[in-house]
């Protein structure tokens, strides 16, 4: 409930085919309430062109994207006939007709649209299974593009399923801890700099989390007053935008397994299986520090370098944190004043 924005698996393909075909995306705009919106992820026919998507040309014209963007093709003739494809990551120069994205709406004139692409989509790990990835540094240009505002905003994730539609047509299954290899993993990627989240960044998920990418390691400067510590974790007096990530399982790669890790900040579990007094048996013991590969493979410990840190000021906690404060106001006395 911390995170501002969410991302929903809503839709899949069938209750035995579980690949997402439409993702919901809630997020905060400049002024007022949480507004949703979906984001298909194949190629179905929809009804509605999200926010963002800008027309580039009409149909059976050739259009040469900016870059590696998302599209789509169809038209809102604004009488209730309306229909649209979508397609995400192309580049280069694109036909939009029929032959190319089939025909969302017979017997209209249609056009070609783009925006930027979306922070997120639906990714297969290199063993097949199916992930969420989400691209952190994507968020500014999409959020701008949609009309949200900044990541100021917009500062913080959470990723989860909707399986409460029992009787959908297309129920999404539910995911549970621990994750099996069926759940749903989520990648994170392109996320080593996060210096424009001005309030630093936060995810929140139930998903096993995969990292594709270095994270946070680009130093940004520090708000106005503050003065970094140099210490034996922070030789330099480095600033980092303030981060946390928060998952049931974590685990490094996702085309290649890692060689090594090294780890800086801090590491906790909220896990209640660690006892040292219980009548189980067979205790499921926490250890935060234990890391495991793409393949479930635990990480050799001379291959991982760790350095924790406490937080020494209020401008390095993260949007999302599980420390409580408690504040104590007091009324100060005059007789104790010194004139």
């Amino acid at each position: 409930m911390q995170c501002a924005m969410r991302l929903t698996v809503s839709r899949v393909v069938s209750g035995i085919n579980q690949t997402p075909t439409l993702l919901e995306f809630e997020y905060f705009p400049p002024n007022g309430d949480r507004v949703k919106i979906d984001v298909p992820q194949d190629t179905s026919f929809y009804t509605s062109l999200p926010p963002g998507y800008v027309a580039v040309c009409n149909e059976n014209q050739s259009f040469t994207l900016p870059g590696t963007v998302d599209v789509a093709y169809g038209i809102n003739n604004g009488s209730g006939k309306s229909g649209f494809t979508f397609r995400q990551g192309l580049s280069g120069t694109i036909r939009f007709d029929n032959s190319t994205f089939g025909d969302p709406i017979f017997g209209q004139q249609k056009k070609g649209y783009w925006r930027p692409r979306a922070p997120f989509e639906t990714k297969s790990l290199a063993s097949g299974q199916t992930c969420i990835a989400v691209y952190p540094e994507r968020f500014p240009t999409f959020l701008t593009a949609i009309g949200a505002g900044t990541t100021e905003r917009n500062h913080s994730l959470v990723v989860n399923v909707d399986y409460t539609n029992i009787g959908s047509t297309y129920p999404v299954r539910p995911q549970i801890d621990p994750c099996r290899d069926i759940d749903y993993g989520l990648i994170l990627q392109e996320c080593a700099d996060l210096t424009k989240f001005s309030k630093g960044f936060s995810l929140v998920t139930n998903l096993r989390l995969y990292f594709g990418d270095d994270f946070n390691v680009v130093p940004t400067t520090p708000p106005t007053g503050y003065i970094p510590a140099v210490t034996a974790t922070n030789p330099t007096g480095r600033f980092m935008p303030p981060c946390s990530l928060f998952a049931p399982e974590k685990r490094y790669g996702v085309d290649v397994n890692p060689f090594g890790l090294s780890l800086s900040g801090q590491i906790g579990s909220l896990a209640q299986g660690d006892k040292v007094n219980t009548a189980d048996a067979d205790p499921k013991l926490v250890r935060p520090l234990d890391s495991k590969n793409m393949a479930g493979d635990t990480i050799a410990s001379d291959r991982i370098e760790v350095n924790l840190s406490p937080l020494l000021h209020p401008c390095e906690l993260p949007p999302v944190t599980m420390m409580n404060w408690l504040v104590l106001i007091e009324e100060r006395r005059r007789e104790y004043d010194v004139p």
